[in-house]
């Protein structure tokens, strides 16, 4: 069973790939844009009138990036390989690396990578940071 006090392991997979035992931060945030559908009537007076209209999510992910590694290049160029194509591909991500369940549900989209950067201060681990955004609607499976 998943226990969210303190975060350990979590389950990222990106286009295909496991991130697993490099991911140091992962922060999904769902949302919908909020539309003014405010108009010339007695009731707008009071106040503008919002809708929600379609889905839009972010996923942020700070990857440690050890460059000894073997897989370490699989890693950046995953990441960047996303970013040439420009085209969206599926995200898999648990709080938990534990299996799928309604204490652990996971959540899937498809996503562009619209951001990524790479580097860190001198004398500390290399890091990636991707900025996702999703592409169609989110799936939560439990």
């Amino acid at each position: 069973m998943a226990n969210y006090g303190i975060i350990s392991t979590s389950y990222i997979l990106y286009n295909s790939v496991a991130f697993a035992g490099k991911v140091q931060k992962a922060v999904f945030t769902a949302g919908k844009e909020v539309i003014d559908v405010s108009c010339y009537t007695a009731a707008a007076a009071a106040g503008r009138v919002k809708a929600l209209g379609l889905e839009q999510h972010t996923l942020d992910l700070t990857v440690m990036l050890d460059m000894i590694a073997p897989a370490a290049g699989a890693t950046y160029a995953t990441v960047s390989a996303a970013w040439v194509l420009g085209v969206a591909f599926p995200v898999y991500f648990r709080l938990d690396i534990a299996a799928l369940g309604p204490t652990n549900p996971e959540f899937r989209c498809n996503y562009v990578q619209g951001q990524w950067s790479i580097g860190q201060p001198f004398g500390e681990y290399a890091k990636m940071e991707c900025h996702l955004e999703s592409s169609g609607i989110l799936t939560i499976s439990v």
